[in-house]
């Protein structure tokens, strides 16, 4: 059985995904803080951010862009996160 490929992501969609997997990464429980923010369980933002298994909808990917946006998460997080 061939194994499923990952979603291809649009580049500001996989900034938006990159930027909020590196924020979660440097604080404790940012995946749960999210998914209570958008009204998902914590693996539903774990197959976005992390493994990024399942691609967010249009509406989804708004959302997490507004959260971005109020937590004040720049791309430098994401530049961080690819360097280390």
């Amino acid at each position: 059985m061939p194994t499923q490929q990952p979603p291809q992501f649009d580049p500001e969609v996989k900034s938006i995904l990159d930027r909020l997997d590196a924020w979660c990464k440097k604080r404790h429980g940012g995946q749960a803080l999210i998914g209570r923010a958008m009204g998902v369980t914590t693996q539903q933002v774990y197959d976005w951010l992390s493994a990024q298994r399942r691609a967010p909808t249009a509406n989804v990917v708004l959302r997490l862009k507004a959260l971005a946006d109020f937590f004040d998460i720049c791309e430098a997080d994401a530049q961080s996160k690819k360097a280390a």
